[in-house]
């Protein structure tokens, strides 16, 4: 284990607020230094934490320090099992009440054997930010089309930011779960919603490559009931030019491909039921290319076994002058 003292001055360097938690085995996960300005961010020391140091500890606590002491350590150990950095946002409330949003970063510490022994935690304040999404997300929500907003980190990292309550409905999935959420965490997700994962995560490295926006049709399978969707992925950029975030909208359009295959299939059967007709006699060309009187057409291919004979008044006239002639 590498010397506190060895820490102290780096995360102090580190300006925002920062904190090292200890990973023991288990994994077990444990405060062990916080810096001045994580400190007066949160409004206590690593000497009167709440809980005391030991993480998993929630005796206690109030229900919103629980909420964020777990999903703290979901973050933790989806960190520990990766052995890659993890970025998550939570909201928090200051002495006075009030709510300010923050924004975590995990990253690991590995000894000397490869192993992880300590993450580094950062945090910088993102109320500004969120308030400013938070009108967008009104705006978002009065389309009627569903839209996702997913945020783009380093080494194309992609997270959920926000869904309109119209995606809700079309993907099954909910804003309060998945806001936050790496995409490519699949962990207690169904078979339904890796596909869509899958998907969003291939098409996102597309639109963050071209930085131009795509235009897709794919189909979704959902027991007793298959969709069809047309999804239009489009970057959003920053100052400098890179994307930091896909908006997708969903147009279903499930009934006008249904409509188009109900179309292909009644043209289908149309143009089987052309027959060729001797322009003289009359009779029929079948299946089989052989002629047939029109009587015995009917009655093999048309379920008409018997017949009547009568004359149109056209025929009627036409052979009245020829007799008078």
């Amino acid at each position: 284990m590498v010397a506190q003292s060895e820490f102290n001055l780096t995360i102090e360097m580190l300006g925002g607020p920062a904190m090292i938690v200890e990973v023991k085995p288990g994994p077990r996960f444990s405060w062990w230094k916080i810096n001045k300005a994580a400190e007066e961010y949160l409004g206590f020391t690593i000497e009167d934490v709440p809980g005391g140091p030991d993480i998993e500890n929630v005796e206690g606590l109030s229900p919103v320090r629980i909420k964020q002491r777990k999903e703290a350590l979901f973050r933790f150990r989806r960190c520990f099992a990766t052995k890659g950095p993890v970025t998550w946002d939570f909201t928090h409330l200051r002495p006075d009440g009030s709510e300010f949003w923050s924004r975590h970063t995990a990253v690991p510490i590995f000894g000397d054997g490869g192993e992880i022994q300590q993450l580094l935690l950062s945090s910088i304040d993102i109320t500004e930010l969120v308030e400013t999404q938070k009108e967008m997300q009104t705006v978002i929500e009065s389309f009627g089309a569903p839209m996702v907003i997913i945020d783009v980190g380093p080494d194309e990292r992609f997270t959920f930011r926000f869904f309109n309550s119209s995606a809700e409905q079309f993907f099954d999935l909910k804003n309060d779960e998945m806001a936050g959420r790496d995409v490519d965490d699949f962990e207690g997700v169904d078979e339904y919603g890796i596909v869509i994962r899958k998907s969003i995560i291939t098409l996102g490295k597309r639109c963050v490559a071209t930085k131009m926006p795509l235009s897709v049709e794919q189909t979704f399978q959902r027991p007793g009931r298959h969709r069809w969707a047309r999804l239009m992925i489009v970057p959003v950029f920053n100052a400098a030019g890179e994307v930091k975030q896909i908006m997708t909208t969903v147009l279903d359009i499930t009934e006008l491909v249904e409509t188009q295959k109900r179309l292909e299939e009644a043209l289908t059967q149309t143009l089987s039921g052309f027959v060729t007709i001797c322009a003289y006699c009359k009779n029929i060309k079948d299946d089989e290319q052989q002629w047939q009187s029109i009587e015995k057409y009917a009655a093999k291919h048309m379920n008409i076994h018997q017949v009547s004979h009568g004359m149109c008044p056209t025929c009627y006239e036409r052979e009245i002058q020829q007799l008078d002639t």
